[in-house]
């Protein structure tokens, strides 16, 4: 079974697929999508699953890379954001710039 995923919704987060594929992380598919919502039981979009899965895994490499990270984030489809120690991460850019700084401490 496929999963067809509103474009606008998952634009918003590219910048964090990106870091997801430059780690070595696929990005969730269709199939993540499903046992995510079996398993829990929820009625949630499905972009909003396919972000929540995405953050995830930018979770555990962030946790993996930086010396004791604050991580959250919110979900609501296009208005999903991810932070480290409050600093919101949009691209490897970002996620760039706060490694040099945490590399530092």
């Amino acid at each position: 079974m496929n999963v067809t995923l509103n474009a606008y919704d998952i634009e918003r987060i590219q910048g964090i697929l990106n870091i997801l594929e430059v780690n070595g992380i696929d990005e969730p598919d269709s199939n993540d999508i499903i046992h995510y919502i079996k398993y829990n039981k929820c009625n949630i979009t499905l972009e909003n699953v396919f972000i929540q899965l995405s953050f995830e895994r930018l979770q555990l490499i962030v946790e993996d890379e930086l010396n004791e990270p604050e991580v959250s984030y919110y979900i609501n489809a296009r208005d999903s954001h991810f932070y480290i120690n409050d600093e919101e991460i949009d691209d490897i850019v970002d996620y760039n710039e706060l490694k040099k700084r945490f590399d530092k401490e």
